[in-house]
């Protein structure tokens, strides 16, 4: 059909993997008129897990400002998760396993929508910001981020429900990068950094090959290197000496002194990676 005209079916509503869609249709018909619909207004938070199921595949509008709150799955599928407010990890304001947990848990769960792509691609390239752009270095987000004139199709998909977005939504920096880190005094820096599967055995969880492990590890050197930390923990390191012992080398051959050292463990646990500690050790010794 041209953008001058619409589409009008009628069928029986079924659900398919919670979606909501259209089957046995009896009419089709090609209409002359290309005029959508005015969005619906819903709005955050909601007073149930199902409350959109109503507007599902409806366009809607949000009237307010939602904070992007996660984007871990933004460069894969192209999602974002906003709420009304920032959403800190329950753990960093409450015991685990607590009723306080329980409820701020499920505080956040009404308190979300999904902002996805409109699109259907795995690793999608390029990457498109909310403001309906390409990203760029001078045309990024963050997490804290806010956004406003949300407004597109509500789907339902892989258990949440979700807006494809039908126009550009207004971004607003709301939570700006400094531009250097911010001085709290003390004599002894920690930092962690997440080495996104960093392994010397080629071909399994991390790099493919040799010249995949060679840009990982430059990249993770120099950014190690940088930061600059006393202490330094590691997400998704490969479980066994190996691998830690062959990114420490990595950092004294760069810096040209034997400066760093790490807390050998050995293997912990049964799964393919581990946490591990990294420190310099004319600053800090371990104990115990």
């Amino acid at each position: 059909i041209t953008a001058e005209q619409s589409l009008q079916l009628t069928g029986t509503v079924n659900e398919y993997y919670g979606r909501t869609q259209l089957v046995d249709i009896t009419h089709l018909e090609i209409c002359d008129n290309s005029a959508s619909p005015a969005p619906v207004t819903i709005s955050l938070p909601t007073s149930s897990q199902t409350y959109f199921e109503k507007y599902e595949n409806m366009l809607v509008t949000f009237p307010q400002s939602l904070t992007i709150n996660a984007h871990h799955d933004f460069t894969r599928y192209g999602e974002l998760i906003l709420g009304t407010q920032p959403h800190l990890n329950p753990t960093s304001i409450v015991p685990p396993g607590t009723p306080e947990y329980e409820l701020l848990t499920n505080t956040y769960q009404l308190d979300k929508i999904i902002l996805d792509d409109g699109k259907l691609t795995y690793n999608p390239n390029p990457l498109i910001h909310p403001n309906g752009e390409i990203i760029t270095l001078e045309n990024p987000f963050r997490t804290g981020d806010t956004l406003t004139n949300i407004t597109g199709i509500l789907d339902y998909a892989y258990g949440n429900y979700r807006i494809q977005p039908t126009q550009p939504a207004h971004h607003f920096t709301s939570n700006p990068r400094t531009s250097s880190p911010i001085d709290v005094g003390g004599d002894i820096k920690v930092a962690s950094i997440n080495v996104m599967n960093y392994f010397t055995t080629l071909g399994s969880r991390g790099a493919a090959d040799e010249t995949e492990l060679t840009r990982q590890r430059e990249k993770l050197l120099t950014a190690i290197i940088q930061l600059d930390a006393d202490i330094l923990g590691l997400v998704e390191i490969e479980n066994n000496n190996e691998a830690i012992q062959d990114l420490v080398e990595g950092l004294n051959s760069n810096i040209g002194d034997e400066l760093y050292t790490y807390v050998d463990t050995g293997s912990i646990g049964i799964d393919e990676i581990k946490v591990a500690l990294i420190y310099k050790a004319a600053s800090v010794t371990p104990t115990g």
